[in-house]
């Protein structure tokens, strides 16, 4: 039937069109309309989440718990990850192929989709689960099974915006988890019940003077830090995997792109270049030393120092190129050309 169907009509009888080229056309249909879901999606997240970090930041609830303590790190770890190879592996597909994990080393996974990005760190009898993209909503499930039985006992939100956690109720067990956030994260969630994510059961009340807290699940432990600078939602947090030297920065770093939309939405576009600089900079190790592997939470690309120190460059760039517009306004584009040696005559 599907081939009479598609078949062309020459003299009077039908000629069968090649069986894979209809696969192709098909796989082709299937996959553009999945990349259209997924785009609505994220729309209806950003617009239901809300990217409100150039609000004031709001008091958090009196019955939540708060967290001051940032004990040495020495605490945490002996040292015996450091003969540990921790080179990325390849993508893993589960069940279609668009959602994956990269196992980076000693438990730690990346899981993403075509454009968003999380962790899982498996422990000796449970896992951390970082981020929960909406994107990703059936296959958060999956992907948390096809790298660990354990049951999932920390859950850590990068900040509150609903395209990056407003998928956590589908994470399994997080109604016995711990769930980790930055207070003012903490506050947003709670004042927006009908986005229907799960509430922070640890807040972590980080300032610029008090900004790095190590959270322990079984043998594995995070470095949480808070730059300081509100350059994205307010209450961002940088998630710091010491022992496979692997960071998380969401909406900060794009490796391989630009920092797509409005320079990562900044809201603050100096907070933007500082918390480039602290990535660089502050997120390191006493133990380990600094990171090599960055999960950017956006694209499906790993990413390095090269490509943080890219980043700040470009944005450097950018700002420049911006106080040179601003200060010749009047400027004629004949003579940007002949700046750059085109040597053209004329005004205008």
């Amino acid at each position: 039937i599907m081939e009479t169907e598609a078949a062309g009509r020459t003299g009077g009888s039908y000629e069968p069109v090649d069986g894979n080229s209809q696969k192709k056309l098909l796989y082709g249909v299937i996959a553009f309309l999945v990349i259209v879901i997924i785009a609505l999606i994220v729309v209806i997240a950003v617009v239901a989440g809300g990217n409100d970090g150039d609000e004031g930041s709001p008091s958090v609830a009196d019955d939540q718990e708060f967290v001051f303590i940032a004990p040495d790190e020495s605490d945490y770890d002996d040292g015996s990850g450091s003969d540990l190879d921790c080179t990325p592996g390849e993508k893993v597909f589960s069940q279609t192929p668009f959602f994956y994990t990269i196992e980076i080393c000693d438990g730690l996974y990346v899981y993403g989709d075509l454009f968003y990005m999380g962790i899982i760190q498996v422990t000796s009898s449970g896992a951390i689960f970082v981020d929960a993209p909406p994107s990703m909503w059936d296959a958060l499930p999956v992907v948390a099974a096809s790298v660990t039985d354990n049951p999932i006992t920390t859950v850590m939100y990068s900040h509150h915006h609903g395209d990056h956690v407003g998928g956590a109720s589908q994470i399994p067990g997080i109604e016995d988890a711990n769930v980790v956030c930055h207070s003012d994260a903490a506050a947003k969630i709670l004042d927006r019940p009908d986005m229907g994510i799960p509430a922070c059961t640890t807040v972590l009340d980080l300032t610029a003077d008090n900004h790095t807290y190590i959270l322990q699940d079984d043998d594995k432990y995070v470095i949480l830090q808070y730059t300081g600078y509100r350059w994205h939602s307010g209450d961002d947090l940088i998630l710091f995997f010491p022992r496979q030297r692997t960071v998380m920065a969401v909406d900060l770093v794009y490796p391989k792109w630009i920092p797509f939309k409005n320079v990562g939405m900044a809201v603050n576009p100096d907070g933007y270049l500082a918390a480039n600089h602290f990535l660089l900079d502050n997120v390191t190790s006493e133990i380990y030393g600094g990171w090599e592997v960055l999960v950017s939470g956006h694209v499906d690309l790993l990413g390095d120092r090269e490509d943080a120190e890219i980043n700040i460059e470009y944005v450097e760039d950018l700002k420049e190129a911006v106080h040179l517009a601003e200060s010749n306004a009047n400027l004629s584009f004949v003579a940007v050309l002949n700046d750059f040696g085109w040597n053209i005559d004329g005004t205008n």
